[in-house]
């Protein structure tokens, strides 16, 4: 118990000492800890603004009512305030059948099917858009059949 006791003036002395050192180890600890939590938080903000299209779907990117960009697959990097659109490209399949009476009174029928699908070149994927709307998006484009 001596030995404690003419040791702990030494200790307190020493500690006093490393007192200045580690308050400077706790304070470089905090400031990184603080620049890595900024580098995830920007990190994660800038993930947002990545946008990624199926292999098999339209993006298209918008900027004030424009068309910026467009592409199957696209992959890319949104402005803040842009806004994007995905679609399916699908061949969309419409079929059609008429009935008339002649003068003859005979009865025609035209049965025939509509193959179409959105026009790459231009702006046409967002032309189609415009038109569709949301209604591309489902696997039978009821809306979009009725107005061809």
């Amino acid at each position: 118990m001596g030995f404690v006791k003419d040791a702990l003036p030494g200790i307190i002395d020493m500690l006093k000492d490393l007192t200045p050192v580690l308050v400077g180890i706790v304070t470089k600890l905090g400031y990184l800890a603080a620049f890595g939590a900024a580098l995830y938080f920007g990190y994660k903000t800038a993930l947002t603004y990545w946008i990624e299209a199926k292999p098999n779907e339209w993006l298209l990117i918008i900027r004030n009512g424009e068309l910026k960009k467009c592409s199957i697959g696209l992959c890319t990097w949104l402005m803040p305030g842009d806004q994007y659109v995905t679609f399916p490209s699908l061949l969309n399949k419409v079929n059609f059948s008429a009935q008339q009476v002649t003068l003859e009174m005979q009865g025609v029928e035209v049965s025939g099917m509509i193959v179409w699908t959105v026009n790459r070149m231009g702006e046409g994927p967002f032309t189609c858009f415009k038109s569709f709307g949301k209604d591309l998006c489902k696997t039978v484009a009821t809306d979009a059949n009725a107005q061809l």
